[in-house]
C-alpha cells in the first residue's frame, strides 16, 4: 500500500511496520538456526544485507553499501554449504551476515539522530534518489521556512507575553485557523490553543455559533488572525468565523502577527 500510494503520501507512517518486521526477523533467524536451515539464514540475512547496501549506495554512502552487499552475499553463499564446513566457520559466517544486514539501519540511525528536524513529513536517514522533497538533509522538510500548511509559525517573546496574560482565567489562551498554526503558539506559550477547523482549517468544526457561545463564555482570550507563519487554506466554517471576529472585533498587531482580543 504505502509502495503504491500516490498523490499526498506520509513516508512516515511506514513506521507502523518496524515492530512486526523486527519481531519476524527475530523469529525466523532463531527457528531457521535451531532448525539448521543453512539456506534459509543465507537467504533471509544475505538478502537483507544487499537490499540494504543498495540503499546505502542511493544514499552515496558508497564504502559502506559496496561492503555489505559484497560481504552479504560471498558469505550467504559460503554459508549454504551448511555441514561442508566447519563447526566454527558457521558462527563467523553467521556473524558476518548479521553485520551486513545491520549495516544500513545503524548507518540510517546514526544519519537520523545526529540532524536536526523540523516542519511535518519527517522521513528517517540521508535523503535518496528520487526524493519527493529535495533539499533537505533527512529527505524531509528543509529547517526553516515560512510555516503554514507544512509547518508552525515562529512565535516571538512579546506574543507569548501577550498570550500568556491571565492565561489561567481561559480555557484556550488563543484560536488559529488550522492545528499548525495553534501548534506552534501552544508550543511555543505552553498553554491550550484552539485549532480551528481540524488540521488545516477546512473542518466544519467549530461552527460559527459554538465559536459565539465559547466567546461569550469569556473561554478563548485571543483570536490569531495572521501571522508570519500563515495559516491553512481554512473552509467555509473557518471563514465565517474570521469574518466575524474581523467585524466585531478590535486588532492588535505583535511582531507582525495580527490578533484580536476576545473579552474587549
Amino acid at each position: 500500500m504505502f509502495s503504491f500510494g500516490s498523490g499526498i503520501i506520509h513516508e512516515y507512517y511506514s513506521i507502523a511496520l518496524a515492530p512486526a518486521i523486527a519481531a519476524l526477523v527475530a523469529m525466523a533467524v532463531s527457528l531457521l538456526w535451531q532448525s539448521r536451515n543453512d539456506v534459509g539464514l543465507a537467504i533471509l540475512l544475505g538478502g537483507s544485507g544487499v537490499y540494504g547496501g543498495t540503499l546505502l549506495l542511493r544514499a552515496n554512502y558508497d564504502v559502506l553499501g559496496w561492503t555489505a552487499i559484497v560481504v552479504a552475499a560471498v558469505a550467504a553463499v559460503v554459508f549454504s554449504l551448511g555441514d561442508l564446513m566447519a563447526a566454527r566457520w558457521r558462527g563467523l559466517l553467521l556473524a558476518a551476515l548479521t553485520v551486513a544486514a545491520l549495516l544500513g539501519p545503524v548507518a540510517f540511525t546514526a544519519q537520523t539522530v545526529s540532524v536536526t528536524h523540523s516542519g511535518s513529513l519527517p522521513t528517517a536517514g540521508p535523503s535518496l534518489g528520487g526524493s519527493s522533497r529535495p533539499g533537505a538533509p533527512n529527505g524531509g522538510m528543509a529547517n526553516g521556512g515560512p510555516g503554514g500548511l507544512l509547518d508552525s509559525p515562529e512565535v516571538s517573546n512579546a506574543v507569548v507575553a501577550l498570550l500568556n496574560e491571565d492565561a489561567d482565567a481561559f480555557t484556550w489562551v488563543a484560536a488559529g485557523i488550522g492545528s499548525q498554526t495553534a501548534a506552534g503558539f501552544q508550543l511555543a506559550s505552553g498553554n491550550p490553543v484552539m485549532p480551528i477547523g481540524g488540521f488545516n482549517g477546512s473542518d466544519p468544526s467549530p461552527t460559527l455559533e459554538q465559536f459565539q457561545q465559547w466567546v461569550a463564555q469569556g473561554q478563548i482570550h485571543w483570536f490569531i488572525a495572521s501571522s508570519s507563519g500563515g495559516m491553512g487554506p481554512g473552509g467555509e466554517g473557518s471563514s465565517q468565523i474570521t469574518t466575524w471576529v474581523q467585524q466585531t472585533f478590535e486588532s492588535v498587531t505583535v511582531d507582525g502577527v495580527t490578533l484580536y482580543d476576545l473579552t474587549a
